[in-house]
């Protein structure tokens, strides 16, 4: 199947399939994005939240998952990094980051979400440095609870916490989780 393009932005395209099914292709990161969540066990505020303005979906400033694209000649582990630098003001290494896989964000969409985890341990939320653009003007990262991530209407937030619970991490804060969570799984 051969793709026809409908729209190029400076971002995306519009592409259409057979004349009936249209989708997005992020044509400046050639269809790949990583998202990253960062937590830390031992305390009720455990998740960084990141809150930027996204205008389609809200006027102003809300929570989100901490995303960026990948660049060309930039593996998507190294823009995880940078993304975590420019957005939370936390410094890593990419031996610290943890591979939660990937994910398609939509069926409306061709891009691959990277998804990555850090375990912050004791380092804080530093200035968001950003990259510049009008997007990430007055964005910033705080440390919020694990109820207030999981409520987040980002789906990539979801997904993440999701997928680290699933291999074991606890992301919530509470270091009795492990043990509520076995003691009450229905059988």
């Amino acid at each position: 199947m051969k793709a026809k393009t409908l729209y190029k932005g400076d971002w995306i395209t519009v592409k259409t399939v057979e004349d009936w099914y249209e989708y997005i292709h992020q044509h400046r990161s050639n269809g790949k994005s990583v998202a990253i969540l960062i937590f830390r066990e031992d305390n009720p505020k455990a998740i960084v939240g990141r809150y930027e303005g996204t205008p389609c979906h809200f006027d102003g400033i809300q929570l989100c998952s901490i995303t960026g694209m990948v660049e060309p000649d930039y593996e998507p582990i190294d823009i995880a990094v940078k993304e975590i630098y420019e957005e939370a003001g936390i410094k890593c290494k990419r031996n610290e980051l943890i591979s939660l896989g990937e994910i398609r964000q939509s069926k409306a969409s061709d891009t691959v979400v990277y998804l990555f985890l850090l375990n912050a341990g004791k380092r804080d939320v530093g200035k968001a440095i950003g990259d510049g653009t009008k997007g990430e003007e007055g964005a910033y990262c705080k440390w919020i609870p694990y109820r207030e991530a999981i409520e987040c209407k980002d789906p990539l937030m979801g997904c993440l916490i999701k997928k680290a619970e699933l291999r074991g991490y606890n992301v919530t804060g509470d270091p009795d989780y492990v043990l509520k969570y076995i003691f009450n799984t229905p059988k």
